[in-house]
C-alpha cells in the first residue's frame, strides 16, 4: 500500500507518459529520419552514406509502422525514456535561461532606474502607505473585479 500524500494537488496523471500508436512512432520517426537523409543529399550535392543511412532507418521505420506496428512496440518504449530524460534535462535549463534572459536585465534596469512597483521603501515621515484611489465612471465597481 502506497503511502497517501497530502497535497492539494495530485500527481498521479504524471506518474506514466502515455506515448503515440507504434504507426504514429514509426511514421513520424521515420519521416524525420527521411527528412535529415534528404537534407544530408541537397547539402553535399551526392548520396553520401551518412545520408543511406537514415534513408535505411525510414524505410524500416515507415515500413515496419505500414506492415507491422507491433515490432515497434521496444523502439516506441525507448524513445519515451529518452524524451522523459532529456525533459528533466533540458525543462531547467530552459528555465534558467528564461530567467536570466528575461528577468535578471528587467530587474537591473528597473533599480538602476529606481522604479519601485510595489512601492516597498520605508518612509518614516508616511502616516500611511493607503492609496487613494479616484472615482470611477463604472456604476457597480466591485461587480467587476476581475
Amino acid at each position: 500500500m502506497t503511502k497517501k500524500q497530502n497535497f492539494h494537488e495530485s500527481f498521479a496523471e504524471h506518474d506514466e507518459v502515455k506515448g503515440p500508436s507504434n504507426k504514429n512512432f514509426g511514421y513520424t520517426v521515420g519521416g524525420i529520419f527521411g527528412a535529415i537523409g534528404l537534407i544530408k543529399t541537397l547539402i553535399v550535392g551526392h548520396i553520401s552514406i551518412l545520408a543511406m543511412i537514415f534513408f535505411g532507418l525510414c524505410a524500416v521505420l515507415a515500413g515496419g509502422a505500414a506492415l507491422k506496428p507491433d515490432l515497434l512496440t521496444p523502439l516506441n518504449k525507448a524513445w519515451m525514456k529518452l524524451a522523459v530524460i532529456l525533459f528533466h534535462i533540458v525543462n531547467p535549463v530552459i528555465m534558467f535561461l528564461m530567467y536570466v534572459i528575461c528577468f535578471v536585465p528587467a530587474g537591473l534596469i528597473m533599480k538602476i532606474v529606481g522604479y519601485d512597483p510595489m512601492r516597498r521603501k520605508f518612509d518614516k515621515e508616511a502616516k500611511t502607505y493607503w492609496i487613494e484611489k479616484n472615482e470611477t465612471d463604472i456604476e457597480n465597481p466591485m461587480r467587476y473585479q476581475f
